[in-house]
């Protein structure tokens, strides 16, 4: 048995793509029990209350400073002291060190892996509110100094090679997220329908075509209103009925400047944070689930759909098409015309939903936390 910290850190605040990845694999690797885990992370002043992975052994640091300041750019003025290494601030002393979110602290004593989930700073810059140089250089330094790195799609892979250099490339490993499919092939209890119509405002003949994802420029939320409503000029009697759910982020004016300008906005419904419980819900109520975003390192959504049950529309580019195959309708984000298409021939063909639905259901089982926590068992006896 090996002793092995995570870095539980993404798990510090509301979970999203990378947290809830960092606690599923967490998860899974302790109740396999084939190595010792401890789960570490920065809660200044024990500020916030951790929704804790169950048999997970944490080693919380509740230092006055911001957790930023041991990661990074910022490390090096903690680290400054020739004797002070991460190991001691964390009072460990494991064997593999492994952090899930693209930077790594500097002086660790230890094997080292880093996720680092994709290259959206190089692909995707405008709207990014971070400083990219800075970021740059933390990269480089995570992938110099880790003996492995793991992200998350073969196209997520060839984008670090393509931007920071093949000499990375034997270093990678390839470890995908799941989906629980337990979950989302639960029976539709039909109070809940109604409760979420309900709550979301719409009639109970509605019919739902559900987007969701932080709401930014890179999610392609403008183009999605501007399908719908195109589609809906030219299907007057449709009763489709816009769910966008996602935390407002970078572009989120132009998105309700979009939206104000509808004159179908009555027929759009925009959601912020919603609890996991509701994503499931709105996800198997939802007719047509439609991703046409500008990158994505992997593209959870599309998996969840599938799970659930609902015809993807998704993008042809970046990892999306290696991620949907066949099993979704794959369109030009940047098509407009392209969106509206793929809604109406859903929309107006059972057939093709149907179709759409059972490779779904085939495809999403390749992506499963039990087969993600596998592949990561291996990467920890490689070292």
């Amino acid at each position: 048995m090996k002793n092995i910290y995570l870095d539980m850190q993404p798990t510090w605040s509301r979970k999203t793509g990378i947290g809830w990845y960092t606690y599923k694999i967490a998860e899974g690797l302790v109740k396999n029990k084939k190595n010792c885990y401890i789960g570490g992370l920065f809660n200044p002043l024990g500020i916030r209350k951790i929704e804790r992975v169950n048999g997970l052994r944490y080693r919380e640091m509740k230092y006055f400073w911001p957790y930023y300041n041991f990661y990074g750019f910022f490390s090096k003025k903690i680290f400054k002291w020739k004797f002070l290494k991460f190991n001691n601030i964390t009072n460990t002393n494991c064997m593999i060190y492994h952090f899930f979110n693209f930077t790594i602290p500097k002086k660790i004593k230890g094997k080292i892996i880093t996720t680092i989930h994709d290259t959206i700073h190089k692909e995707v810059k405008e709207g990014i509110d971070f400083d990219i140089d800075k970021f740059d250089e933390e990269i480089i330094y995570s992938l110099e100094k880790s003996d492995v790195v793991v992200t998350v799609s073969n196209s997520a892979k060839q984008d670090i090679i393509k931007y920071y250099g093949n000499k990375y490339a034997e270093k990678i490993r390839i470890v995908e997220p799941g989906v629980n499919l337990e979950e989302y092939n639960r029976p539709l209890i039909l109070n809940k329908k109604e409760e979420m119509f309900s709550k979301i405002r719409v009639s109970k003949e509605s019919e739902i075509i559900f987007t969701i994802g932080t709401l930014q420029k890179r999610k392609n939320i403008v183009n999605i209103i501007k399908a719908y409503n195109f589609y809906k000029d030219k299907n007057l009697n449709s009763k489709l009925v816009l769910v966008i759910a996602g935390n407002p982020g970078v572009g989120y004016d132009e998105i309700i400047k979009e939206y104000e300008a509808s004159k179908y906005k009555e027929n759009i419904k925009i959601l912020h944070y919603i609890s996991e419980e509701e994503k499931i819900l709105l996800y198997k109520l939802a007719k047509i689930f439609v991703f046409p975003s500008l990158y994505e390192g992997f593209g959870m959504p599309i998996v969840e759909a599938m799970a659930a049950g609902v015809p993807v529309i998704t993008s042809n580019i970046s990892s999306m098409p290696e991620v949907a195959r066949e099993a979704a309708l794959i369109v030009n984000p940047y098509s407009v015309e392209d969106i509206c298409s793929a809604i109406e021939k859903y929309d107006l063909n059972e057939n093709l939903r149907k179709e759409k639905i059972k490779l779904g259901y085939s495809q999403c089982r390749n992506y499963t936390w039990k087969n993600a926590v596998e592949k990561m068992e291996k990467i920890y006896e490689e070292l």
